[in-house]
């Protein structure tokens, strides 16, 4: 698979790649809030650093829907999850009058609601298509360290469940996916010789409202709720962070994660 890649900074000698990927709404878009953290990371072990520019094909503006979820109060946030948890919307022809009550709690309109979650689900799609076919990796300077954050962890963890020999470690930011869809037999082979790690908040509004919308289900996201104990050999860092401010934490949670 052919994917561009943008190249941070560069070594003669480089002992290695550290390869950021991103998430759903900066796959092409600015991500200069990652550069300095993640070339700061890799300047300091001699590494280069890149950057994936994956694409969710995305046609719908989501920034009202990501404003709208930042600014919920914790009653109108409790609101939606009691209608995600009844299962009262449905994905299909009576989806614009089951989703009329989330809308309003959200100041959106229906419409756009039901376009903003076949949107995030084509992201979804093309986010596994691209972990699932690594192969853009395989030409850069070994050993690699993967980040990716939100839809870049989910794509980041499918690189974890095929085990590539290049990649030695990885670290999932936010994680947009669910447990249940990911293959921890097959995930437990790259634990067992590499170095994997899942970093969380429940202080997360996108995933807990955003995310379930999308996936029209109760089950929480990785990146909200951790990695399961089945996970064999995989570290959970939990830390309180909003959906878009893991780019703050960044350089001190590699170099805590390192050590």
């Amino acid at each position: 698979m052919s994917m561009n890649l943008d190249v941070w900074n560069s070594h003669t000698r480089p002992k290695g790649t550290v390869v950021f990927v991103p998430g759903f709404m900066t796959e092409s878009s600015d991500v200069a809030s990652w550069r300095t953290p993640i070339v700061r990371y890799a300047e300091a072990r001699g590494m280069c650093a890149q950057a994936v520019r994956w694409q969710s094909r995305q046609l719908l503006d989501l920034y009202p829907l990501f404003h709208a979820i930042n600014r919920m109060t914790t009653a109108d946030k409790l609101k939606v999850l009691a209608m995600l948890g009844t299962g009262a919307f449905v994905l299909g022809p009576a989806a614009v009058l089951s989703l009329a009550p989330i809308s309003a709690v959200l100041g959106l309109q229906p419409m756009y609601l039901m376009n903003a979650i076949m949107v995030w689900r084509g992201a979804v799609s093309e986010a596994d298509r691209v972990g699932k076919n690594p192969t853009w990796l395989l030409g850069l300077s070994r050993p690699l360290v993967v980040i990716g954050h939100s839809l870049g962890g989910r794509i980041a963890l499918r690189i974890a469940e095929r085990n590539i020999t290049p990649v030695d470690r990885i670290v999932a930011m936010a994680p947009a996916v669910r447990a249940s869809s990911i293959d921890c037999t097959a995930m437990s082979s790259f634990s067992a010789r590499g170095k994997l790690s899942v970093v969380h908040s429940e202080d997360d509004h996108v995933l807990s409202i955003l995310f379930r919308l999308g996936e029209a289900s109760f089950d929480h996201a990785v990146g909200y709720s951790g990695a399961p104990s089945d996970w064999r050999g995989v570290t959970n860092y939990k830390v309180r962070s909003s959906h878009s401010d893991y780019d703050v934490l960044c350089y001190d949670l590699l170099t805590r994660l390192a050590n």
